[in-house]
């Protein structure tokens, strides 16, 4: 079976992602620097589950700054998980999330072409749409007005990754992630912000009127949309692709804040403020193409996502 280089391997997406290839019989090397986004030890737990596995070889290292620690590794595929996450921080910090995102990228291409391997995934993200007046998002759309520095350096890591491919064969698939949430989500995503919230009685804040909508995403359907990207990149040539993976669902925030405060039997404190400039008001995924071309057909719906969701919570 096939060795995997994962970047962001003990981060949200990256962590249930390595739980599956082990269990899939895959071997990988594991890549995170343990970004100070959010506590250390959350990332640490996350790849607790697996880490002692002898399929699993793990390297502490920052992709912008060492590397090269990896020339001497061999691996298939490479699925580059790895950036600086969080839309809204952008806004605040935009050296940073340009740098870490789109030097990070380079950098993995690069050490691609020093081991020669020819075949990566990319986690890009539904932000570059932007506020399109679209009801549903196509990969056709134009994506020339992104409303973050975070959506821009996605967007900017997509063109990158296709002049790799044509000057240098890297056949890439860039699969566009839609407000992914479930088991080991972030503290700083809404889930999970609103969750620690509720539970402690904390007044919980929701920009505009409540009724921006999210096409919400369960990890283990994204973690699905990658397994199908490695068995259609194992089996073609020439490859340069953007998917969007979600549900085609969206769901309002007011419901997802209706649906928390029901699960921790909490009255509802709740504040409303002015709607961040580098918010979309709405997501919705087109999942045509992915359907047709991966096979992908996400099989969580929102009530069952967000239950399933409030379970992991509670347990953690």
């Amino acid at each position: 079976m096939s060795k995997v280089l994962v970047t962001g391997v003990a981060g949200f997406i990256g962590s249930n992602l390595s739980e599956k290839l082990l269990k899939e019989n895959y071997s990988i090397i594991g890549v995170d620097n343990f970004d100070d986004f959010y506590d250390r030890k959350i990332k640490e737990k996350n790849i607790s589950v697996f880490s002692n596995n002898p399929k699993f070889k793990f390297f502490e290292l920052d992709i912008c700054k060492n590397i090269n620690l990896l020339n001497k590794e061999k691996f298939d595929f490479v699925i580059h998980l790895a950036a600086k996450a969080g839309v809204l921080n952008s806004i605040t910090d935009i050296e940073t999330y340009i740098h870490n995102n789109i030097i990070g990228t380079k950098n993995v291409l690069e050490l691609m072409r020093k081991v020669d391997c020819n075949k990566m995934i990319f986690s890009s993200s539904s932000s570059v749409y932007g506020n399109t007046t679209k009801k549903s998002f196509s990969e056709n759309d134009n994506t020339d007005f992104p409303l973050s520095p975070y959506a821009t350096s996605k967007k900017s890591c997509e063109l990158m990754i296709y002049n790799y491919h044509n000057n240098y064969n890297i056949n890439s698939i860039i699969l566009r992630l839609f407000s992914v949430y479930g088991k080991n989500q972030r503290p700083d995503l809404l889930f999970s912000k609103f969750s620690d919230r509720i539970r402690l009685d904390k007044t919980i804040e929701i920009y505009g009127e409540g009724n921006s909508m999210r096409d919400y995403t369960e990890v283990s359907d994204i973690v699905d949309s990658i397994l199908l990207s490695i068995s259609f990149l194992r089996k073609n040539k020439k490859v340069y692709s953007i998917f969007n993976i979600g549900t085609s669902s969206p769901t309002p925030i007011s419901e997802v804040k209706d649906f928390l405060y029901k699960s921790f039997q909490k009255e509802p404190k709740i504040r409303y403020l002015t709607s961040h400039k580098g918010d979309m008001i709405l997501t919705c995924a087109d999942i045509t193409k992915a359907r047709l071309i991966l096979g992908y057909d996400p099989k969580i719906n929102f009530e069952k996502g967000i239950t399933k969701f409030c379970k992991w919570y509670k347990e953690k």
